[in-house]
């Protein structure tokens, strides 16, 4: 119910309309979420989870480590956008400054991350993965604020991700 008002735009979720066709109380719905940023971020999280799912269920074989994470931001991109008004619904109620959200936000990190982290392989040293990982997610969402912003079209989002592979995992050509 929630992810499908979310998917109809940020101003679309309504938490009396959420508990009304989820025939839940007010009030409950309340007890779970202090409000409609972290029921969004919630519908999110779980969007995250389905994502991650979907391109980790099968390692990446072979290729070196950027070419791995390269096609795991590339599918991850891909899912996104294939659901353009939920994804900004998300990334709206990401950015939001509401504290009462960064439990919500880190496990919504913390999933991704994860992913892109198992993507580049033992062939690289813990620490190295834990800052590539850091660094190409905060790329990632800085790529899909932009074009939430629509200061950027989605082949420029492709561009910043495979800049930061390559700078992160070393395919720079001289």
């Amino acid at each position: 119910m929630a992810a499908r008002l979310a998917g109809e735009g940020y101003d679309a979720v309504r938490m009396k309309q959420v508990a009304d066709e989820s025939e839940v109380a007010l009030a409950t719905l309340y007890k779970w979420f202090a409000g409609k940023n972290l029921l969004i971020l919630a519908v999110m999280a779980g969007w995250i989870d389905e994502m991650v799912e979907t391109v980790g269920s099968e390692p990446m074989e072979g290729g070196t480590p950027a070419d791995r994470m390269e096609a795991t931001l590339l599918q991850t991109i891909d899912l996104a956008l294939e659901r353009p008004d939920l994804l900004r619904t998300c990334i709206r109620a990401f950015s939001s400054p509401d504290p009462m959200g960064i439990e919500i936000v880190g496990r919504i990190e913390f999933s991704f991350g994860q992913l892109l982290f198992s993507q580049m392989g033992d062939d690289i040293g813990f620490d190295r993965r834990l800052d590539v990982t850091r660094v190409v997610g905060g790329v990632w969402f800085a790529a899909l604020m932009a074009w939430m912003c629509e200061r950027r079209d989605e082949e420029h989002i492709r561009e910043m991700l495979r800049s930061a592979v390559a700078v992160t995992l070393g395919r720079i050509d001289d």
